[in-house]
């Protein structure tokens, strides 16, 4: 399907959608009521029924030019992108209605008073070809003002309900808009998603749009966070397979896969299995790796230890050696992770004191780094020292005096 089909059946699918209410009945029944009045009255004279059509298409025509939307205009409920936000807008029309609504407002002003004559002449001059038998001059006057006003009405009402409605559809800018809106909504693996009214209202639209006309991995993979972001895991993953698909090699979307497939409610394993593919792969992305390590050491937590601990902990001081990082998670699930050696070694009693108190250190270490970079942390920090729930990886450190003056230290700031 070629790119063009596909923008264009997506601006069929939302015109059709697109229901500005019901404001047109009012003067087309006005049109159909007058042409029936009108033909009762000239007992059926098909010739001013010509005259009526034909000068309501004149008002109809007035009304268009009077009713084109500016660059800039909005529809109810939505903003039309201004011309610098996508592709230049060809303002030609525009300017053309303009001239001429100004002329004809100028014109109409200024012969105000002489208008009657002009109706008066050509209500004689009508007459005198071949309306004289069907219709007095009172009633070629009365048709045409009546046709040409409600007509005007008309043009002017669709123009402005349906034309400037098309004219926001069809903007290539507006799903680059929702594209950025919905992209910006972060997706983790703990806690729920932040989902702002803005970012879901894109969301709701871009689900509109039938995946299978998306062929850029970027978009499908929006297009598939729209859908997690509205509680769609399974639609979700139909989007990022197909994206992964088409760049295996994008790092971030294997991480936001991962992310799906957790919320999807598949298996741990099978989701950290995509995060090492993510992780492979995200070699000269650094904010692909990024994501790819905080997706592991998070999931790597909750694995059967001494397994899931050794994993995080590799993967922390891989990541921080030799390097300035400014993710607090990664600190912070190392912390985790230390404090888990600390208390499965301790619990298991076959390991020296000095030893586990280089896991604590470096428990306290990591703990302060944290915080240091992200003092919001701190309601985490707590939790595992008090271990409220199940995460209790900090434990044994409950009553360390250490690690409560570091946790007292973020909270009071």
């Amino acid at each position: 399907m070629s790119a063009l089909s596909s923008w264009l059946q997506t601006i069929r699918r939302e015109l059709t959608g697109y229901q500005p209410g019901l404001a047109l009945a009012v003067p087309a029944l006005f049109l159909g009521g007058g042409f029936v009045v009108t033909w009762l009255a000239t007992a059926g004279s098909a010739s001013v029924a010509l005259l009526g059509l034909a000068v309501a298409c004149v008002g109809i025509l007035v009304g268009f030019l009077f009713g084109i939307p500016r660059v800039g205009d909005s529809v109810p409920g939505v903003r039309l992108a201004g011309a610098g936000q996508g592709l230049p807008v060809n303002t030609n029309l525009e300017q053309v209605s303009d001239w001429l609504t100004k002329i004809l407002v100028g014109l109409t002003l200024t012969h105000l008073g002489a208008l009657p004559g002009h109706f008066t002449t050509m209500a004689a001059y009508l007459s005198g070809h071949g309306l004289n038998h069907s219709a007095s001059d009172s009633v070629i006057v009365a048709a045409s003002v009546f046709f040409l006003t409600d007509g005007f009405l008309f043009g002017y009402l669709a123009t402005r309900l349906y034309l400037t409605g098309a004219f926001y559809l069809s903007d290539p800018a507006r799903l680059a808009n929702q594209l950025t809106e919905v992209n910006s909504v972060h997706l983790d693996f703990a806690g729920e998603m932040q989902v702002s009214s803005a970012a879901k209202a894109a969301a709701e639209q871009l689900t509109k749009v039938d995946r299978r006309e998306l062929t850029d991995p970027e978009q499908l993979g929006v297009w598939a966070k729209a859908q997690l972001s509205l509680g769609n895991p399974s639609k979700a993953l139909e989007g990022y397979n197909a994206a992964v698909a088409q760049a295996p090699e994008r790092a971030e979307l294997r991480v936001e896969r991962a992310v799906a497939m957790k919320r999807a409610g598949e298996p741990r394993d099978r989701v950290i299995r995509e995060l090492e593919a993510a992780y492979r792969a995200s070699t000269g992305d650094p904010k692909g790796r990024r994501r790819a390590v905080e997706g592991l050491m998070f999931n790597y937590l909750y694995v059967t230890p001494p397994r899931g601990y050794e994993r995080v902990i590799a993967l922390g001081e891989e990541y921080t050696t030799g390097r300035s990082t400014e993710s607090a998670k990664v600190w912070l699930y190392l912390s985790a992770a230390w404090g888990q050696k600390h208390h499965y070694l301790q619990a298991a009693g076959t390991t020296a004191k000095t030893e586990l108190d280089t896991y604590r250190k470096k428990a306290l270490e990591a703990v302060t780094q944290a915080l240091n970079l992200d003092a919001s942390c701190a309601g985490i920090v707590q939790d595992m020292l008090d271990a409220p729930g199940n995460d209790d990886d900090l434990v044994d450190f409950k009553d360390d005096a250490q690690f409560r003056a570091a946790l007292g230290r973020a909270l009071a700031g």
